[in-house]
């Protein structure tokens, strides 16, 4: 059994003085000595109310007056109304020497086109950079240079290939031409297979070009090989 110091009742439990937590808040605002949470308490309430104090600054670029916390001014020194004044002072302070990401680009030559080009460090972590441009890269990684390449036949559509079916998208205005659906995933079609051409470039006329949709070109492509089939079929029977 304990005596409560505050209501002077008896009870059991593993306070020390008091019954409960009202009697040890009404015993402590009683007492002219705090203890030391208390004390505690009180420096963070003041902290908190100097940080949520509002002063009144000048912009260093505009000098228009604003509003600005005092808890803001311990991350950035630097006075600035808004983000418009903050990028011209970035554009006057940090050229230069004074740049953050201050760096040397490198000079790298195409493998396709020979061209020289300009690449930063930063770029030869993730790549060997060995081209200028995505149509290079392209030209580059199809036939034998392809990472797929197993031997025979390849798919490869020609040297400006890339080119020229961003051409057919423009020429019809990025819709398909069979369902005419837009902004969906489209693709450049050949009218006559090009298997049946022995040069690409003969293949690959804006007139023998088409564009479809991933659905319709499936469709269009499940047609073709059945009249292969069919032919080869025709052929083995004769």
């Amino acid at each position: 059994m304990k005596i409560c110091l505050n209501c002077n009742k008896e009870y059991y439990g593993k306070g020390k003085k008091f019954c409960g937590l009202s009697c040890c808040r009404t015993y402590l605002n009683k007492q002219n000595n705090p203890t030391r949470s208390s004390l505690v308490r009180l420096k963070i309430a003041k902290a908190h109310t100097k940080d949520n104090a509002k002063i009144v600054l000048k912009c260093s670029i505009c000098n228009n007056e604003f509003i600005k916390y005092v808890s803001e001014l311990k991350y950035n020194k630097n006075k600035f109304c808004s983000i418009i004044c903050r990028g011209k002072w970035q554009s006057i302070a940090r050229i230069g020497q004074n740049a953050p990401n201050k760096y040397k680009k490198l000079k790298r030559t195409c493998k396709i086109c020979n061209k020289v080009f300009k690449v930063p460090p930063s770029a030869l972590l993730k790549s060997s950079c060995n081209f200028c441009s995505l149509d290079c890269w392209y030209n580059y990684n199809r036939g034998r240079n392809h990472t797929l390449w197993v031997g025979g036949v390849g798919f490869d559509r020609g040297y400006y290939w890339n080119k020229i079916r961003k051409q057919v998208y423009k020429r019809d205005n990025y819709t398909c031409q069979i369902c005419y659906k837009k902004d969906i995933i489209i693709n450049a079609h050949h009218i006559i297979p090009f298997r049946y051409f022995n040069l690409p470039e003969k293949a690959n006329l804006l007139d023998n070009l088409i564009t479809l949709c991933k659905k319709c070109h499936a469709k269009e492509d499940s047609k073709i090989l059945k009249g292969v089939k069919n032919e080869i079929n025709y052929k083995k029977s004769t």
